[in-house]
């Protein structure tokens, strides 16, 4: 269950406000465990968009399934689409269960979630990005930081 503790703290810190995005949830999971001291529970590799977890992509994906978690598809200015993330009843009654643990590990999670979500949860993605692209340049590709010339 380790696996899905940081996913659930995220969702359910800051008053269980959902995540808009995608790459949003991948950057707040990344800056949990790189700056706010989150024990490394999900592996990230260099991405398009930057850091990204396919461990945190399959329990989330995982959550979804079990009725923890609700996606949604939003309509956004430009024709593309948003996922958006939110608990469900079950999903914040899982999270309490499993973040009330007295194990220490799960309650450092969430304490540390509600830090990353309260500083970055409603921040752009873009500057988000911009702050994951100027302190882990080794996540990044020099191609998605400026345009090709000629673009």
């Amino acid at each position: 269950m380790t696996d899905v503790l940081l996913p659930l703290a995220l969702l359910y810190a800051d008053g269980c406000r959902e995540i808009r995005g995608a790459t949003k949830f991948q950057k707040l999971a990344f800056l949990a465990q790189e700056e706010y001291g989150v024990e490394e529970l999900h592996e990230f590799e260099p991405d398009k968009y930057g850091p990204f977890s396919e461990s945190l992509a399959g329990a989330v994906k995982a959550l979804e399934q079990k009725g923890v978690i609700k996606k949604r598809r939003e309509q956004v200015p430009g024709g593309d689409e948003m996922l958006v993330y939110s608990l469900t009843e079950r999903g914040a009654n899982l999270a309490e269960e499993l973040l009330g643990e007295e194990d220490g590990g799960a309650e450092n999670t969430l304490t540390q979630a509600q830090k990353v979500k309260g500083k970055w949860g409603q921040a752009p993605v873009d500057t988000i990005l911009r702050h994951v692209y100027q302190s882990y340049s080794e996540y990044t590709s020099p191609n998605r930081l400026r345009p090709a010339k000629g673009k």
